[in-house]
Protein backbone atom coordinates (compact mmCIF):
# COMPACT_ATOMS: atom_id res chain seq x y z
CA UNK A 1 0.00 0.00 0.00
CA UNK A 2 2.98 2.41 0.45
CA UNK A 3 4.27 2.13 -2.45
CA UNK A 4 1.17 2.57 -4.75
CA UNK A 5 0.68 5.40 -2.36
CA UNK A 6 4.28 7.19 -3.52
CA UNK A 7 3.86 5.91 -7.15
CA UNK A 8 0.68 8.20 -7.05
CA UNK A 9 2.62 11.19 -5.13
CA UNK A 10 5.25 10.55 -8.05
CA UNK A 11 2.56 10.32 -10.88
CA UNK A 12 0.71 13.76 -9.55
CA UNK A 13 4.01 15.77 -9.04
CA UNK A 14 5.02 15.06 -12.71
CA UNK A 15 1.74 16.01 -14.09
CA UNK A 16 1.53 19.24 -12.64
CA UNK A 17 5.44 20.01 -13.45
CA UNK A 18 4.48 19.40 -16.95
CA UNK A 19 1.25 21.33 -17.07
CA UNK A 20 3.53 24.78 -15.69
CA UNK A 21 5.33 26.59 -18.34
CA UNK A 22 8.89 26.70 -19.04
CA UNK A 23 10.98 29.54 -17.41
CA UNK A 24 13.66 31.34 -19.88
CA UNK A 25 17.15 30.59 -18.57
CA UNK A 26 19.14 33.81 -18.32
CA UNK A 27 22.27 34.45 -21.04
CA UNK A 28 25.45 34.06 -19.65
CA UNK A 29 27.17 37.11 -19.10
CA UNK A 30 30.19 38.32 -21.97
CA UNK A 31 33.51 37.25 -21.00
CA UNK A 32 35.22 39.96 -19.07
CA UNK A 33 38.77 41.07 -20.92
CA UNK A 34 42.00 40.57 -19.05
CA UNK A 35 43.62 43.98 -18.35
CA UNK A 36 45.90 44.83 -20.97
CA UNK A 37 44.52 42.75 -23.74
CA UNK A 38 43.95 44.63 -27.30
CA UNK A 39 40.41 45.12 -29.39
CA UNK A 40 40.49 45.16 -32.91
CA UNK A 41 42.76 47.49 -34.13
CA UNK A 42 41.47 50.77 -36.17
CA UNK A 43 41.95 50.89 -39.79
CA UNK A 44 43.29 54.16 -40.95
CA UNK A 45 44.55 55.58 -43.84
CA UNK A 46 48.30 55.59 -42.49
CA UNK A 47 48.09 51.84 -41.53
CA UNK A 48 46.32 49.88 -38.46
CA UNK A 49 45.83 51.42 -34.57
CA UNK A 50 46.02 49.61 -32.13
CA UNK A 51 44.70 50.08 -29.17
CA UNK A 52 44.83 48.32 -25.35
CA UNK A 53 42.23 49.45 -22.89
CA UNK A 54 41.24 52.15 -25.01
CA UNK A 55 44.71 53.45 -25.28
CA UNK A 56 46.78 53.53 -28.34
CA UNK A 57 49.94 51.53 -28.30
CA UNK A 58 53.42 53.14 -28.32
CA UNK A 59 53.92 52.50 -31.90
CA UNK A 60 50.68 53.81 -32.69
CA UNK A 61 51.35 56.89 -30.82
CA UNK A 62 54.39 57.52 -32.97
CA UNK A 63 52.20 56.97 -36.05
CA UNK A 64 49.52 58.99 -35.07
CA UNK A 65 52.21 61.90 -33.88
CA UNK A 66 54.12 61.42 -37.77
CA UNK A 67 50.36 61.50 -39.36
CA UNK A 68 49.69 64.91 -37.75
CA UNK A 69 53.26 66.29 -38.47
CA UNK A 70 52.61 65.33 -42.15
CA UNK A 71 48.72 66.74 -42.24
CA UNK A 72 50.02 70.12 -40.49
CA UNK A 73 52.91 70.10 -43.36
CA UNK A 74 50.37 69.62 -46.43
CA UNK A 75 48.77 72.31 -44.87
CA UNK A 76 51.24 74.55 -44.29
CA UNK A 77 53.08 73.66 -47.78
CA UNK A 78 49.36 74.89 -49.31
CA UNK A 79 49.13 78.17 -47.21
CA UNK A 80 52.29 79.19 -48.07
CA UNK A 81 52.43 79.03 -52.33
CA UNK A 82 52.07 82.89 -52.77
CA UNK A 83 55.01 83.39 -50.37
CA UNK A 84 56.84 80.97 -51.66
CA UNK A 85 56.29 81.97 -55.10
CA UNK A 86 57.14 85.67 -54.15
CA UNK A 87 60.24 84.63 -52.52
CA UNK A 88 61.33 82.28 -55.55
CA UNK A 89 60.75 85.62 -57.80
CA UNK A 90 62.99 87.54 -55.70
CA UNK A 91 66.17 84.54 -55.73
CA UNK A 92 65.56 84.23 -59.05
CA UNK A 93 66.70 87.94 -59.40
CA UNK A 94 69.68 87.78 -57.44
CA UNK A 95 70.95 84.66 -58.50
CA UNK A 96 69.74 84.43 -62.27
CA UNK A 97 70.54 88.45 -63.28
CA UNK A 98 72.44 89.41 -60.38
CA UNK A 99 69.53 91.85 -58.99
CA UNK A 100 69.81 92.92 -55.52
CA UNK A 101 66.65 94.24 -53.56
CA UNK A 102 65.95 97.88 -54.65
CA UNK A 103 67.52 97.39 -58.53
CA UNK A 104 65.03 96.77 -61.55
CA UNK A 105 65.73 94.66 -63.64
CA UNK A 106 63.99 94.83 -67.61
CA UNK A 107 63.52 91.92 -70.08
CA UNK A 108 64.49 94.14 -72.75
CA UNK A 109 63.23 91.58 -75.28
CA UNK A 110 60.00 89.48 -75.02
CA UNK A 111 60.41 87.21 -73.28
CA UNK A 112 61.73 83.47 -74.45
CA UNK A 113 61.34 80.06 -73.69
CA UNK A 114 64.53 80.46 -71.48
CA UNK A 115 62.97 82.73 -68.64
CA UNK A 116 60.62 79.98 -66.60
CA UNK A 117 58.14 82.14 -65.02
CA UNK A 118 54.07 82.41 -64.67
CA UNK A 119 51.87 84.06 -66.65
CA UNK A 120 54.90 85.88 -68.73
CA UNK A 121 53.32 86.47 -72.38
CA UNK A 122 55.17 87.29 -75.50
CA UNK A 123 54.26 90.50 -76.55
CA UNK A 124 55.03 92.85 -73.21
CA UNK A 125 58.15 94.27 -72.42
CA UNK A 126 58.31 94.03 -68.38
CA UNK A 127 59.88 95.68 -65.17
CA UNK A 128 60.42 93.75 -61.74
CA UNK A 129 62.09 94.85 -58.27
CA UNK A 130 61.84 93.14 -54.98
CA UNK A 131 62.03 95.88 -51.80
CA UNK A 132 63.37 95.70 -48.56
CA UNK A 133 61.32 98.37 -46.05
CA UNK A 134 63.23 96.90 -42.94
CA UNK A 135 65.36 99.95 -42.98
CA UNK A 136 62.78 102.63 -43.76
CA UNK A 137 60.24 104.21 -46.24
CA UNK A 138 60.98 103.75 -50.20
CA UNK A 139 60.34 105.78 -52.79
CA UNK A 140 58.72 104.38 -55.90
CA UNK A 141 59.23 106.98 -58.73
CA UNK A 142 57.04 105.08 -61.63
CA UNK A 143 57.31 106.64 -65.27
CA UNK A 144 53.85 107.44 -67.65
CA UNK A 145 53.00 104.80 -69.62
CA UNK A 146 53.97 102.25 -66.98
CA UNK A 147 51.79 99.42 -65.92
CA UNK A 148 51.37 97.10 -62.87
CA UNK A 149 51.01 96.46 -59.22
CA UNK A 150 52.84 96.79 -55.94
CA UNK A 151 52.16 93.30 -54.19
CA UNK A 152 53.57 92.41 -50.83
CA UNK A 153 54.76 89.43 -50.81
CA UNK A 154 51.80 87.43 -49.98
CA UNK A 155 50.69 88.65 -53.22
CA UNK A 156 48.00 90.76 -51.77
CA UNK A 157 48.01 93.91 -53.76
CA UNK A 158 49.12 97.05 -51.81
CA UNK A 159 48.26 99.55 -54.68
CA UNK A 160 47.61 99.41 -58.61
CA UNK A 161 49.97 101.20 -60.87
CA UNK A 162 48.66 103.04 -64.24
CA UNK A 163 45.62 103.57 -65.21
CA UNK A 164 43.39 101.65 -62.20
CA UNK A 165 46.19 103.25 -59.60
CA UNK A 166 46.00 106.73 -58.21
CA UNK A 167 48.43 108.05 -60.44
CA UNK A 168 45.89 107.10 -63.42
CA UNK A 169 48.13 106.45 -65.42
CA UNK A 170 50.58 109.70 -65.53
CA UNK A 171 52.89 108.03 -63.31
CA UNK A 172 53.98 109.33 -59.86
CA UNK A 173 56.27 108.95 -56.66
CA UNK A 174 54.52 105.93 -54.59
CA UNK A 175 55.81 106.14 -50.93
CA UNK A 176 56.29 102.39 -50.01
CA UNK A 177 55.11 102.91 -45.41
CA UNK A 178 56.65 99.89 -43.83
CA UNK A 179 54.47 97.45 -41.42
CA UNK A 180 52.90 99.21 -38.83
CA UNK A 181 55.39 102.82 -39.02
CA UNK A 182 53.84 106.36 -39.05
CA UNK A 183 55.26 108.31 -41.98
CA UNK A 184 54.17 111.74 -42.88
CA UNK A 185 53.61 111.75 -46.64
CA UNK A 186 55.43 114.38 -48.29
CA UNK A 187 52.62 116.34 -50.68
CA UNK A 188 51.76 114.75 -53.96
CA UNK A 189 52.92 111.58 -53.03
CA UNK A 190 50.82 108.37 -53.18
CA UNK A 191 51.27 106.47 -50.10
CA UNK A 192 51.51 102.59 -49.78
CA UNK A 193 51.02 101.24 -46.48
CA UNK A 194 52.84 97.29 -47.19
CA UNK A 195 51.65 94.33 -44.64
CA UNK A 196 55.35 92.90 -45.13
CA UNK A 197 58.43 93.50 -44.78
CA UNK A 198 59.41 93.15 -48.23
CA UNK A 199 57.67 94.19 -51.21
CA UNK A 200 57.61 93.67 -55.28
CA UNK A 201 57.00 95.96 -57.88
CA UNK A 202 55.80 94.06 -61.75
CA UNK A 203 55.68 97.25 -64.37
CA UNK A 204 54.86 96.68 -68.00
CA UNK A 205 55.01 98.44 -71.29
CA UNK A 206 52.88 97.90 -73.84
CA UNK A 207 55.35 97.46 -77.55
CA UNK A 208 53.27 100.02 -80.02
CA UNK A 209 53.39 99.63 -83.75
CA UNK A 210 56.37 97.09 -82.99
CA UNK A 211 58.92 99.63 -81.30
CA UNK A 212 59.89 97.54 -77.91
CA UNK A 213 62.78 99.87 -77.84
CA UNK A 214 60.58 102.64 -76.98
CA UNK A 215 58.97 100.20 -73.98
CA UNK A 216 61.87 99.50 -72.57
CA UNK A 217 63.32 103.08 -72.45
CA UNK A 218 60.02 103.61 -70.52
CA UNK A 219 60.78 100.89 -68.04
CA UNK A 220 64.67 102.24 -67.65
CA UNK A 221 63.14 105.84 -66.55
CA UNK A 222 61.95 103.58 -63.28
CA UNK A 223 63.54 105.10 -60.10
CA UNK A 224 63.75 103.77 -56.38
CA UNK A 225 65.64 105.00 -53.70
CA UNK A 226 65.22 105.89 -49.47
CA UNK A 227 63.04 108.64 -48.45
CA UNK A 228 65.33 110.17 -46.66
CA UNK A 229 67.58 111.04 -50.23
CA UNK A 230 64.31 111.78 -51.84
CA UNK A 231 65.73 115.23 -52.07
CA UNK A 232 68.98 114.21 -54.05
CA UNK A 233 67.86 110.61 -55.32
CA UNK A 234 70.76 108.17 -55.98
CA UNK A 235 70.66 107.16 -59.66
CA UNK A 236 68.79 103.64 -59.85
CA UNK A 237 70.52 100.45 -60.82
CA UNK A 238 68.93 98.87 -63.64
CA UNK A 239 69.70 95.52 -65.45
CA UNK A 240 68.77 94.60 -68.70
CA UNK A 241 67.78 91.01 -68.76
CA UNK A 242 66.50 89.71 -72.11
CA UNK A 243 67.28 86.65 -73.48
CA UNK A 244 68.98 84.96 -69.95
CA UNK A 245 67.89 82.20 -68.60
CA UNK A 246 66.15 82.34 -65.68
CA UNK A 247 64.03 80.05 -63.35
CA UNK A 248 61.51 82.04 -61.29
CA UNK A 249 59.25 79.34 -60.38
CA UNK A 250 58.96 78.35 -57.34
CA UNK A 251 60.23 74.69 -56.10
CA UNK A 252 58.10 71.33 -55.00
CA UNK A 253 58.66 69.36 -51.77
CA UNK A 254 60.62 69.58 -49.64
CA UNK A 255 62.99 72.12 -51.51
CA UNK A 256 60.11 74.77 -50.73
CA UNK A 257 61.40 75.29 -47.65
CA UNK A 258 64.54 76.40 -49.25
CA UNK A 259 62.59 79.49 -50.44
CA UNK A 260 60.65 80.78 -46.91
CA UNK A 261 61.15 83.99 -46.36
CA UNK A 262 61.75 84.45 -42.83
CA UNK A 263 59.34 86.07 -40.33
CA UNK A 264 61.56 89.05 -40.48
CA UNK A 265 61.34 89.69 -43.75
CA UNK A 266 57.66 88.34 -44.65
CA UNK A 267 55.95 89.56 -41.33
CA UNK A 268 52.57 87.59 -41.27
CA UNK A 269 49.98 90.15 -40.29
CA UNK A 270 46.81 88.71 -39.67
CA UNK A 271 45.51 85.61 -37.39
CA UNK A 272 45.67 83.55 -40.68
CA UNK A 273 49.09 83.87 -41.06
CA UNK A 274 49.66 84.05 -37.34
CA UNK A 275 48.36 81.03 -37.29
CA UNK A 276 50.84 78.92 -39.23
CA UNK A 277 53.98 80.39 -37.02
CA UNK A 278 55.00 77.38 -35.69
CA UNK A 279 55.71 75.47 -39.53
CA UNK A 280 57.14 78.83 -40.59
CA UNK A 281 59.51 79.55 -37.74
CA UNK A 282 60.93 76.01 -38.89
CA UNK A 283 61.07 76.70 -42.62
CA UNK A 284 62.15 80.22 -42.06
CA UNK A 285 65.08 78.24 -40.33
CA UNK A 286 65.39 76.20 -43.12
CA UNK A 287 65.78 73.36 -40.62
CA UNK A 288 62.85 71.24 -41.69
CA UNK A 289 61.31 69.52 -44.47
CA UNK A 290 58.36 68.77 -46.09
CA UNK A 291 57.43 65.85 -44.29
CA UNK A 292 58.06 67.51 -40.77
CA UNK A 293 57.79 71.01 -40.20
CA UNK A 294 57.68 70.49 -36.50
CA UNK A 295 60.54 68.26 -36.35
CA UNK A 296 62.12 68.15 -32.77
CA UNK A 297 58.75 69.11 -30.86
CA UNK A 298 58.57 67.16 -27.34
CA UNK A 299 55.91 64.37 -27.78
CA UNK A 300 54.02 62.84 -24.63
Amino acid sequence: MLCAALSACTRTETATTASQPKIAEAPAPPAQKEPGAAAPALQTRFGPVELVNGYPTAASTRALYDELDFQRAAQAYIWAIPLVAMESLRQSNVRDFNVPDGAVAVNDAYTSPELQALTANNTTIYAGSAIDLRNGPIVIDSPPGAYGVIDDFWQRPASEVGPFGPDKGNGGKFLLIPPGAEVAVPAGYFPVHAQTNRVFYLARASVKDGNVDAAVDTLTKIGIYPLSQAASPPATQIVKTGGKPANQIAPQGSRTGRCFPTRSTAKPSSPATASFTPCSSHWGSRRASLSSPMKGRRRS
